[in-house]
């Protein structure tokens, strides 16, 4: 018979509420080192991304010559840059400006969890050659 005054929990409650309330933390925890991960490595790439934009922005000032690659590697972070000026492609809707503007493309490869990762900026420098010999 169970007493009807006795207003306490069984022990299978208790083992059932603990059985939950233990769950509940390990998909919490599972969710959160799964966004810590996620974290990291958005910053590896946001930071990446700061380098390749600093060596457009470096050789927007001096681009490299046509055709010739700039190549910087940054040991700290286990990358290869590689800049380099090509003419416009014929079908680019900035064909008309092909005389007075060259395209400047980054690259920058890295390894992560052992696969390749790349990441490609393009910008677009004026045609230094073309504006000395109007001058």
């Amino acid at each position: 018979m169970i007493n009807k005054k006795n207003k306490a929990f069984t022990l299978i409650e208790v083992l059932l509420a603990m059985t939950i309330l233990t769950t509940c933390v390990f998909i919490i925890s599972n969710l959160q080192i799964r966004v810590l991960n996620k974290v990291l490595a958005e910053r590896g790439l946001i930071e990446r991304t700061f380098w390749v934009k600093r060596a457009l922005y470096k050789n927007f000032l001096k681009p490299p010559a046509d055709g010739k690659k700039n190549v910087e590697k940054k040991e700290d972070l286990m990358v290869t840059f590689v800049t380099q000026t090509e003419g416009l492609d014929k079908k680019s809707a900035f064909r008309e400006w092909s005389e007075v503007v060259r395209k400047l493309k980054a690259e920058v490869a890295w390894k992560q969890d052992k696969e390749l990762q790349e990441l490609e900026m393009i910008s677009f420098v004026w045609n230094h050659k073309k504006e000395q010999e109007k001058r």
